[in-house]
């Protein structure tokens, strides 16, 4: 989708990812990788999971290609919000941080395959000024 729209991507899957990335966000943190590349979108699935969809995130303690495990709460029944998702380094199996997702704006949603992705705005922890540019996205898909 990123491509497809002009956005600056970083895949973080597991499958795309590079050794430079898993470095880098295991030693700095997820937020801190995030912030200091003015990274400011986060794309996953979302924002309201129903049971029983194809692959299910909210129903699963597992962690997906070993990089995302989303936290959800349910608001009715069958139904769940996503909270955030817990981001891990997958080429060394370790977590390197989480990201709170309640209360974020969904600037964009698409439905792919039976489930909904969504793309979340993160706060912008460097004073806020971003250069005019596409958005730079960190993307956990699931």
């Amino acid at each position: 989708m990123g491509f497809v729209a002009g956005f600056d991507t970083i895949p973080a899957d597991g499958l795309m990812s590079d050794q430079s990335y898993e470095d880098a966000v295991l030693s700095e943190g997820i937020t801190s990788y995030l912030s200091t590349r003015g990274i400011r979108h986060f794309m996953g699935v979302g924002p309201a999971i129903r049971r029983g969809q194809p692959k299910d995130p909210c129903s699963s303690s597992s962690v997906y290609l070993g990089a995302t495990r989303y936290h959800c709460r349910e608001t009715a029944p069958n139904l769940f919000a996503v909270e955030g998702v817990t981001i891990y380094a997958p080429l060394y199996g370790r977590e390197v941080g989480y990201l709170s997702l309640r209360d974020k704006v969904v600037v964009a949603s698409f439905d792919f395959d039976g489930r909904t992705y969504s793309i979340w705005e993160l706060e912008a922890s460097n004073g806020g000024s971003q250069p005019a540019r596409a958005p730079r996205i960190a993307a956990f898909p699931n």
